[in-house]
């Protein structure tokens, strides 16, 4: 969703973005979910969420800010981009990797 802007700022977009449930295992995320076991998914591992945000007019990772609670993503690109995500469920904050594919212009979170 859109921020509303503070006072003094202008209103940004909120980019494209999809989220995804997976499984983090041996540092890796793997697309697969769900199982109902206690503790992770299939052949173990710790059940998480994806979130990857489309930037088309951010260049660098540089450029983008990233905040995470457990229940929300906050993302700014300063005069390009800004928004909070309420995440559909809460998580932990570890393990947690955050990556910018620059020839896709993809934010992975």
């Amino acid at each position: 969703e859109e921020v509303a802007p503070a006072a003094g700022e202008e209103a940004l977009p909120a980019p494209a973005y999809a989220v995804e449930p997976c499984v983090w295992r041996d540092g890796l995320v793997v697309r697969e979910s769900g199982g109902g076991e206690e503790g992770g998914g299939p052949g173990g591992g710790v059940e998480c969420l994806s979130v990857k945000l489309h930037l088309p007019e951010v260049e660098e990772a540089s450029e983008v800010e990233v905040e995470l609670s457990c229940e929300e993503l906050l993302l700014t690109a300063a005069g390009k981009y800004r928004c909070a995500l309420l995440l559909p469920r809460p998580v932990e904050l570890a393990p947690l990797l955050c990556r910018f594919e620059t020839r896709r212009r993809i934010m992975s979170v």
